[in-house]
């Protein structure tokens, strides 16, 4: 008799038109190919959307014609006003001896360690501890003899949970820098708060942006990061 080609010998071009069930696998495969590429689209430009408008550019006669203000300093020589430093040292060589001094300087307007003169900054000032216990911080900062104790809110993290650890808990961490009216803020330390692989340079990138984005968010102006930098004090990233 004539020999009849099953449907699974024919090619995928020739199947589709011959064989119904076969037609209707491949057009529902396409539908949910072609929803994929559109929602990822749809994704993409609710991001562009969430992000603003981007700045446009300005001419160089535009630019030497606006009346900018100069930089001022937190701290002459050391922090601007809207800026961001990373105080990076050993382990055990004093950076939280130095950010207790600094808390004082900021909140008091004490000259800092006795030389860097300190201009008013806006708002109040929150200190992230991951290092110090409850009993150490109390110990360490009550020495430092702070007159306006209602300018500064700590947040004792040794061993609790990461406050920019999801986008629900930075939400939540957000809301409390602007109820409290934070507008400095110390973290201490680095390796701490980032729990990423930090020779990683994608991961560090990526933390580095989500953290720039939250605190612009919550309306941080300073930010004082402190970082461990190895025993022999060269290996800062």
């Amino acid at each position: 008799g004539n020999y009849l080609q099953s449907s699974s010998e024919m090619s995928p071009e020739v199947r589709y038109f011959s064989d119904p069930l076969f037609q209707a696998v491949v057009d529902a495969e396409l539908g949910s190919i072609s929803s994929r590429e559109l929602a990822k689209i749809k994704y993409n430009e609710m991001e562009f959307a969430l992000e603003g408008e981007p700045t446009p550019a300005i001419s160089l006669t535009d630019l030497l014609s606006q009346n900018i203000q100069k930089t001022k300093w937190a701290i002459e020589g050391l922090l601007i006003m809207f800026g961001k430093v990373f105080l990076a040292a050993k382990a055990k060589s004093g950076k939280t001896t130095m950010s207790m001094s600094l808390l004082k300087s900021l909140a008091d307007g004490d000259d800092f360690l006795g030389k860097f003169k300190v201009n008013p900054v806006e708002g109040r000032i929150g200190y992230m501890n991951l290092e110090l216990t409850e009993h150490q911080m109390q110990e360490w900062v009550g020495r430092q003899d702070i007159k306006n104790h209602d300018r500064i809110h700590f947040w004792n993290l040794r061993g609790k949970v990461n406050p920019f650890r999801s986008a629900n808990s930075r939400n939540h961490l957000i809301e409390e820098i602007q109820s409290l009216g934070i507008r400095t803020l110390i973290i201490d330390t680095f390796s701490k708060i980032f729990t990423g692989e930090a020779n990683n340079n994608s991961e560090v990138n990526r933390f580095l942006a989500m953290l720039d984005v939250t605190l612009d968010k919550a309306g941080v102006e300073q930010l004082i990061m402190l970082v461990h930098a190895g025993n022999d004090g060269s290996k800062i990233r």
